[in-house]
């Protein structure tokens, strides 16, 4: 992505000059990085009563949750407006078809429980 390369250059430039004008470099962002994830474990587990999404799929959520803060930051200021509204239209959609399908096993699972209690009602 033409933009994204970049700003990883500039953060690569910028850490390598963190790491060599000082002499604790890891202990920084290894705080940062064990504050941040408790913060994202908590708050998906009490605001959005989901698992955080690096449970179900780590590899993609290390690779593509930077690019994700980093698109979102961008289409607040203003880039590919039109792009932005596809990629909201196929989230919500996505989202929809997910809550349905819980919904469907919620029921299912609900049809199946009281069939096994009237199964056992009968013995």
């Amino acid at each position: 992505m033409a933009v994204y390369a970049p700003f990883l250059l500039t953060l690569t430039y910028s850490a390598n000059v963190f790491a060599i004008k000082t002499g604790y470099a890891w202990k920084a962002p290894l705080a940062i990085q064990i504050i941040g994830w408790g913060v994202q474990v908590l708050s998906h587990t009490f605001i959005e009563r989901r698992a955080p999404a690096i449970l179900d799929n780590t590899l993609q959520a290390l690779l593509l949750a930077p690019l994700f803060v980093f698109m979102e930051l961008l289409f607040v200021l203003g880039y590919r407006p039109a792009l932005q509204k596809r990629i909201h239209e196929k989230v919500k959609a996505a989202i929809s078809t997910w809550k349905l399908r819980c919904e469907r096993r919620s029921v299912s699972a609900d049809v199946q429980s009281s069939g096994n209690v009237e199964r056992a009602k009968d013995d």
